[in-house]
């Protein structure tokens, strides 16, 4: 790609085109070859490692939360029955 600029710097949305495109690449041979699931729902992902042994360790963190509601400051819909 340093051909394409010469001495300038390479614009960032080039960057991470190649970025992203690595990681599809990457996703893609761990989901084929391995058939490991990387991506998991609510979370993520910090690293994706591959050892020199073949393991792929992946770093996530997990995401929770919940909703409560107060009854009381609820609003009712208006068909509502009481």
């Amino acid at each position: 790609m340093a051909f394409e600029f010469g001495p300038s710097c390479i614009p960032l949305n080039a960057v991470g085109m190649v970025l992203n495109f690595a990681g599809n690449h990457l996703l893609h041979y761990i989901q084929t070859i391995h058939r490991r699931k990387v991506f998991f729902p609510m979370h993520k992902v910090q690293s994706i490692s591959l050892m020199s042994n073949g393991e792929i360790v992946t770093t996530a963190t997990c995401t929770n939360f919940s909703i409560e509601c107060d009854a009381s400051e609820a609003i009712r819909p208006s068909n509502a029955q009481t």
